[in-house]
């Protein structure tokens, strides 16, 4: 038979995001809690086991992040639309763009000696 673990979530008041969460087990209950910074971002995770682990927030883009077992995972900028023209050989230039998802939109061709030819998807 299996004890019935009664979970109660804990808000704040003023935006109700969530500060905390205890398990009751019977003989025993875990809890954890989460603050908040002035914007309203995560700053911190405290666990049941009193550990607690911050979260920096940074003004430029994420680029590492130090996980628990002492290690460390980098992440590599890529930029994919470039704002330069594609030049392949033979003098031709290829224009091309993209939607929020990445699709191509439009390719414009350009050859010498030849009008220019535009598709539109």
């Amino acid at each position: 038979m299996q004890m019935a673990r009664p979970q109660h979530l804990h808000y704040d008041t003023k935006q109700l995001r969530q500060v905390g969460e205890s398990v009751n087990y019977g003989t025993f209950s875990l809890s954890t809690s989460t603050s908040y910074n002035a914007l309203g971002q995560k700053s911190s995770i405290t666990y049941p086991d009193g550990n607690s682990t911050a979260i920096p927030r940074q003004q430029q883009p994420l680029s590492t992040v130090n996980l628990p077992t002492g290690s460390a995972a980098s992440f590599l900028t890529v930029t994919v639309d470039s704002a330069e023209p594609d030049h392949p050989a033979g003098g031709t230039v290829r224009n091309q763009s993209y939607d929020g998802l990445l699709r191509l939109k439009t390719l414009a061709v350009k050859i010498p000696a030849r009008v220019s030819d535009e598709l539109s998807i």
